[in-house]
């Protein structure tokens, strides 16, 4: 697995964890709690006291994100209607145990996925 940088913009600190590829991630700012940015490899991290540095990361960072979350909750969407095709085949299937422990393992992995991706 590789690792990617995570950002607090407010408290201007820094930290490298496994990457989550735009997933949500519970890593959190150990001084303001907030969640953390997560950055690319490109992404330079500036010196604390460089103001100018910090505000073009955090325009960067926010228009950047904005951009990967419409395109993680369609990632998201287009998974969970995969599954939900899945599941109407299932459902047609005769009844047997295997057929509802199959359909409960689905509707789990779309409650999975809806917190992953939205």
């Amino acid at each position: 697995m590789s690792n990617r940088t995570y950002l607090c913009i407010k408290c201007r600190t820094s930290k490298r964890a496994e990457a989550r590829y735009g997933l949500n991630s519970n890593f959190r700012c150990s001084n303001c709690q907030q969640d953390l940015w997560e950055l690319e490899w490109r992404w330079r991290i500036p010196k604390k006291t460089d103001d100018k540095a910090w505000e073009e990361l955090e325009e960067k960072v926010i228009s950047e994100s904005e951009e990967w979350l419409k395109r993680r909750t369609e990632i998201g969407q287009e998974k969970i209607e995969k599954i939900e095709r899945l599941i109407i085949h299932f459902e047609k299937q005769k009844d047997s145990e295997r057929k509802y422990k199959k359909l409960k393992s689905l509707k789990t992995e779309i409650e999975t996925i809806k917190k992953k991706y939205t």
